[in-house]
């Protein structure tokens, strides 16, 4: 089933010019598990605060994408980094000229290895050199890898690119220097989401980690999760999925500067007929600037 888009009406309309009057939400919709493209803004319905508001620009694969890769090199992770790193290559693949892409480790301590480049050949070296040649041991505190990964971000200013961190990681670890909800508050500022590739690890000893609610911090920055017996697999699915999403602009309401907002997109119309049973991925809120 395809949606009745006329996209030479859309080759014809002016490029959107987003600023502050407008919010802008990066957003994921999957049905039977596969994204859903090709939707217009008259396919999404915007609830700010629950207010109903329409959607005045809807992009997909417009944006330049930065993408955090944050490896979990705690004790057990070796196995599946190296399988992740084996994939780079083709993962890559599903990125687009402008792209850019960093590399994080995280074990006791959250460390940058490589910044944001577009060179995707030297980001890869990064991973199956320095990344495997990490030493894998030490406490697993992965809400300060996030949090860091989301003020990496934060520090290149405003910006029109899509932001993104995705984990590797088993999701079991222990209290770090930076509480959930501050990693949140950050990642949120950041306009960052998180998608998480988590790797079972049946072997992981609960009487010094526990399970991590890495599946919620990406639910509220508008990511997903995959649980990954295939490491390698998973890092590309997700990869692919990250360059499928949308940018949902609508117009911003007003308030007081500093408010937090809550935000819920849905489908609505023809593409609710057409797929009803459709996940929509997108941050819970933001703050009025």
């Amino acid at each position: 089933m395809t949606l009745a888009v006329c996209v030479a009406c859309w080759a014809q309309t002016p490029t959107f010019q987003s600023g502050v009057s407008q919010v802008r939400v990066d957003v994921e919709v999957l049905s039977g598990g596969r994204a859903v493209t090709r939707l217009a803004p008259q396919h999404f319905l915007v609830r700010d605060n629950g207010v109903a508001l329409p959607a005045v620009h809807v992009s997909q694969n417009e944006e330049p994408l930065d993408v955090i890769l944050l490896f979990d090199v705690s004790g057990s992770m070796k196995p599946a980094a190296e399988r992740v790193a084996a994939s780079t290559k083709q993962a890559f693949r599903h990125l687009r000229e402008g792209d850019r892409v960093a590399v994080m480790t995280f074990a006791s301590q959250p460390r940058l290895i490589a910044g944001l480049t577009e060179d995707l050949e030297a980001a890869q070296r990064t991973v199956e050199q320095d990344v495997l040649g990490s030493e894998f041991a030490g406490w697993t505190r992965i809400w300060d890898g996030l949090n860091e990964a989301g003020l990496v971000h934060f520090r290149q200013g405003r910006t029109k690119r899509r932001r993104a961190v995705v984990i590797i990681t088993d999701n079991y670890g222990q209290k770090g220097k930076v509480e959930e909800s501050r990693a949140l508050e950050n990642l949120l500022e950041a306009d960052v989401i998180v998608s998480a590739v988590i790797i079972p690890n049946p072997g992981e000893s609960r009487r010094t980690k526990r399970p991590v609610t890495t599946d919620w911090l990406a639910a509220e920055t508008g990511g997903d999760t995959l649980q990954a017996d295939d490491p390698g697999e998973a890092f590309q699915q997700m990869m692919e999925r990250l360059r499928s999403r949308y940018s949902v602009y609508y117009d911003m309401p007003k308030g007081e500067s500093g408010e937090f907002r809550t935000v819920r997109l849905e489908l609505q119309g023809e593409a609710k007929k057409l797929y009803p049973e459709a996940r929509v991925y997108a941050r819970k809120g933001y703050k009025l600037p």
